[in-house]
């Protein structure tokens, strides 16, 4: 077993809670005893792991920029392509697209293109207003396929 599939093992069931509607990969039972184990489902299907890993990166990479946004609003023209934050490692989602930053009231909206897209940029993102200001959960992916993060104002 590699680093990166150790990497998609655990990043894999992560992205699954976050994105299979609160539903883990699947690990068959039998008696109440695991029959198959996260590894042999892994080598059975890692690219489904791969997928949920990705949309797990990009989660957690939108909200550590929606942390750094929210402390320093006022010194931002919203909505803006997250290339344009000085200092940052991670200013892109697991597909190599910018992502899209936006203020919503009191929350800042983080948005990927998701998967599917072959390029992204504020300009191509389809979620609209009305779904960031009432979302089904502070991260989720939209019917567009784009991967969505709000993140509350900083109290700091």
């Amino acid at each position: 077993m590699t680093a990166v599939d150790a990497e998609l093992l655990v990043k894999g069931p992560m992205g699954a809670l976050l994105f299979g509607n609160g539903k883990p990969i699947a690990v068959t039972q039998q008696n109440g005893l695991e029959s198959r184990g996260l590894i042999a489902e892994y080598y059975d299907n890692p690219e489904k792991f791969k997928a949920y890993a990705e949309l797990f990166d990009t989660a957690m990479n939108a909200i550590q920029l929606g942390k750094q946004v929210s402390r320093s609003q006022n010194h931002y023209q919203f909505p803006f392509d997250s290339t344009a934050l000085p200092g940052l490692e991670q200013t892109r989602d697991a597909w190599n697209h910018p992502y899209c930053i936006s203020r919503v009231g009191t929350t800042i909206a983080i948005v990927s293109g998701g998967p599917s897209a072959s390029s992204f940029n504020c300009g191509k993102q389809k979620t609209r207003v009305t779904e960031l200001t009432a979302p089904p959960r502070p991260t989720f992916q939209s019917s567009t396929g784009e991967v969505v993060t709000i993140v509350h104002q900083s109290t700091n």
